[in-house]
């Protein structure tokens, strides 16, 4: 499906998947024609950009990115100050963005980095739900102290990205030293692998030894 949403404040799988993307989608050699960013887009930049097709060979990609219309606003000051566009309007260019949607060409894909949840009930979540794929990357709930099986399952796969294992105990402290920040958790772990060389196993004194951050929890 040429329309992607990656959606969630799990920044760093968000990120990493959308990475992923641009490289299996875009052709190397025509990325400067074939890769476009959009950053805090408008409904208007969606439907003036969504119907573009490819240069060359290969897809054309046009990421939307910190796009924040799939979630209610809640800013103030200035934000909050801006014009509101009347509802007879929005109305217009929410009709017109189904329409658009739906005319996508097959080689070109619209993907939407929303460092945001989505939230489902909002007009344009619902007009965009008709066209598009959604991946959502909840942030799991941590508190120090506590097991949690499906982070500490995610450290496990992310030390053996680095062709490494480690022990229970060592994962325990990078959770609760980083109160499970996914990102600061793969970085430890990306230099441990490489300070651990001939070996392959992460101990809880190398952990400690390369990040004594250990105690301001408690």
């Amino acid at each position: 499906m040429p329309v992607i949403v990656l959606a969630g404040d799990e920044d760093f799988e968000l990120k990493r998947k959308l990475s992923k993307l641009k490289t299996s989608l875009v052709d190397p050699a025509w990325a400067s024609f074939n890769l476009q960013t959009i950053d805090r887009p408008s409904i208007v930049d969606i439907s003036d950009s969504a119907l573009t097709v490819p240069f060359g060979q290969g897809n054309k990609v046009i990421v939307f990115d910190n796009c924040d219309l799939f979630t209610k606003k809640r800013g103030q000051g200035k934000a909050a100050s801006k014009p509101k566009v009347s509802s007879s309007k929005s109305n217009k260019q929410l009709d017109h963005l189904d329409d658009v949607l739906g005319s996508v060409a097959e080689n070109t894909y619209l993907i939407f980095a929303c460092p945001f949840n989505f939230d489902k009930s909002l007009k344009i979540s619902k007009v965009v739900s008709k066209h598009c794929k959604i991946e959502e990357f909840s942030r799991v709930r941590f508190y120090v102290g506590s097991h949690n099986p499906q982070l500490e399952t995610w450290v496990r796969k992310e030390a053996h990205r680095y062709g490494a294992t480690i022990d229970d105990d060592a994962i325990t402290y990078l959770m609760d030293g980083t109160e499970a920040n996914l990102r600061q958790i793969a970085n430890e772990l990306e230099k441990a692998s490489v300070y651990i060389l001939p070996e392959k196993h992460i101990t809880l004194a190398v952990v400690e030894e390369m990040s004594p951050y250990h105690s301001h929890v408690f």
